[in-house]
């Protein structure tokens, strides 16, 4: 004789006790999400400690300024701590839950997996919405300030900075790239050093080869450039660029300290902007790209009417001379056109990448949060589904999402990088697949029958 269990009935469970039960559930998450947050927290911050020993050694910084420099960057290690803190915590609890049979009591009393599950998802949706305003509104000044003491703490002694193909921007106003240096001799080559002193009329140089040097007992830094090119704005045509080539050429860069000292800047990079501050940048960039496309159209047509106006003339046929002279001015204009124009299509290519930069940060405040709803989908189903594997099963899989995730990010930030695929994709590829995949094994779960066929019991000695 076989004896159904009581708990069948839908209507058991009263709001009140489905209260209680939610409430248990998300106690249960607690614990382990503070766990792995410390932990991951933990983590990052042994990575970043060799960092921070590397740039403050030899130099006279006191342990209030050390402990600044941690705390500005702790910013984006929670970032990146509370994602994969929601993943391990969703594993743990509901792996736990069903190694104990709670899962099993649960569905057993006609309680529906999504309500179960419901709970959690609604914390993560209102820790998504948390993430997005502190990516927005905390992040972007912490990174500013972050950036501003760590380049002030560098400039003390840039040396220790200049490396090759390793771009140097901790002087105020400046960003250089050194392809080859030799800390020897100094010699140093393929250099491109970009002056943003003047965000109106930034200047690019370029040089084959040249010498560093240190002048005025280290206050200035020297570049001694030879075989390069100045590329700088038309202040009367911003779209339009210029160019001049030199043999030799010294630049000198003031103000570099070995005293430290605190400064402070109003330019911000793409990690030091909100979402909304980066789209007004794009926004304007492309009205510039616009205009910039408007301008060259209306100079190819001017060229064209001076072309057949100069070509078009009561001269006779047999005045050779004239159309020679004309031919060749005509060829000439031709060659000027084509060098402008062609500087204008890089400067639209470096602006273009330039917004997908800012674009693919835009995406990353919103994807990051997005992902903490996202685990929640695959920690679910893939916790219940490892039944007995506990806290190193639970782990192991966070690391292995985790790894997996941050590699989608990585490699679609490189390929958008390229231009291969746009931003969106960049960014959200990864949550699309996991989301996906959370919601088939969430899917899974809920019809499995193995948990509902326990259910049934036998009494001993009724057959």
């Amino acid at each position: 004789m076989q004896g159904k269990c009581l708990y069948k009935d839908r209507n058991l469970f009263s709001l009140p006790e489905m209260r209680v039960l939610s409430r248990y559930i998300l106690k249960e998450h607690f614990g382990p999400f503070l766990f792995a947050f410390f932990v991951v927290t933990f983590v990052l911050i042994l990575d970043f400690v060799p960092n921070v020993i590397e740039m403050a050694i030899g130099k006279d910084l006191d342990l209030l300024t050390i402990l600044w420099v941690f705390a500005l960057n702790l910013a984006w290690m929670l970032a990146l701590s509370v994602p994969m803190a929601t993943l391990v915590a969703t594993l743990m609890a509901f792996g736990r839950m069903t190694s104990d049979f709670e899962m099993l009591a649960i569905k057993s009393s006609g309680i529906h997996l999504i309500s179960v599950i419901r709970p959690v998802l609604i914390a993560s949706v209102f820790l998504a919405a948390g993430l997005v305003w502190f990516n927005n509104e905390v992040l972007p000044d912490a990174n500013h300030e972050a950036r501003l003491l760590m380049s002030d703490i560098r400039v003390m002694r840039p040396t220790l900075s200049i490396k090759s193909n390793v771009l140097l921007s901790d002087i105020p106003g400046y960003v250089i790239l050194i392809k080859r240096i030799d800390h020897k001799t100094s010699r140093i080559e393929d250099v491109t050093i970009f002056d943003q002193r003047d965000r109106g009329n930034p200047r690019t140089i370029l040089a084959e080869r040249g010498e560093l040097e240190y002048l005025e007992n280290g206050a200035v830094l020297s570049f001694i450039l030879e075989e390069g090119e100045i590329h700088e704005p038309v202040e009367s045509e911003p779209e339009s660029w210029q160019w001049v080539t030199f043999k030799k050429q010294t630049f000198n860069i003031r103000d570099v300290t070995r005293q430290f000292k605190r400064t402070s800047s109003s330019h911000r990079g793409d990690r030091e902007l909100s979402a909304e501050d980066m789209l007004k940048e794009t926004r304007k960039w492309q009205d510039n790209i616009d205009r910039a496309n408007l301008s060259a159209y209306r100079r190819i047509e001017n060229e064209n009417r001076r072309l057949i106006s100069g070509l078009t003339s009561d001269k006779p046929a047999t005045d050779s001379m004239f159309y020679r002279k004309a031919a060749t001015k005509a060829y000439q204009r031709a060659i000027g056109l084509k060098k402008s124009l062609g500087q204008s299509v890089k400067n639209r290519k470096r602006t273009r990448k330039l917004m997908d930069t800012y674009l693919l940060e835009v995406h990353k405040k919103y994807s990051l949060p997005a992902a903490c709803i996202v685990f929640v989908l695959i920690g679910a189903p893939l916790g219940i589904l490892a039944r007995r594997g506990g806290m190193a099963v639970s782990i192991g899989i966070s690391i292995g999402l985790f790894i997996m995730y941050w590699a989608f990010l990585i490699g679609g930030e490189e390929l958008s990088d390229r231009g291969l695929i746009s931003p969106v994709v960049a960014m959200w590829a990864a949550n699309v697949l996991l989301g996906a995949t959370g919601l088939v094994l969430l899917f899974k779960v809920m019809t499995e029958k193995k948990l509902t066929k326990l259910s049934t019991y036998t009494r001993p000695g009724s057959e």
